[in-house]
């Protein structure tokens, strides 16, 4: 499994484990499987590029986070934000740490 740069047998070759004793301890220790986080992550990044690059469109976005094409991405962010990507950058836009310009994160391409 290789998502956006994260290669489950890789990662559990350097925790010394075998694949399937590195997924159960993952789950005992986040709660979630490894492919799960690598999702949200994955999604997180995609947030944040849009937020600090608001000219970058979502197409752009997708591909560039490893995301097969749009629809894909929209998929996860209607699973883990409950919204469309647009809505949910409309709806940041209120947040305090945007108005008050002290937002941090992502900012590069």
């Amino acid at each position: 499994m290789n998502i956006f740069g994260f290669d489950l047998a890789t990662m559990a070759d350097q925790a010394c484990l075998s694949v399937r004793q590195f997924e159960n301890r993952f789950v005992r220790q986040i709660g979630i499987t490894p492919k799960y986080f690598a999702r949200i992550c994955r999604f997180y990044q995609a947030y944040e590029m849009k937020e600090f690059n608001p000219d970058l469109d979502w197409l752009s976005i997708a591909l560039h986070t490893g995301y097969s094409d749009y629809q894909h991405l929209v998929k996860d962010f209607k699973q883990f934000a409950g919204t469309a990507p647009n809505t949910l950058i409309e709806q940041s836009t209120q947040n305090p740490e945007r108005r008050l310009n002290i937002a941090t994160g992502f900012r590069g391409v």
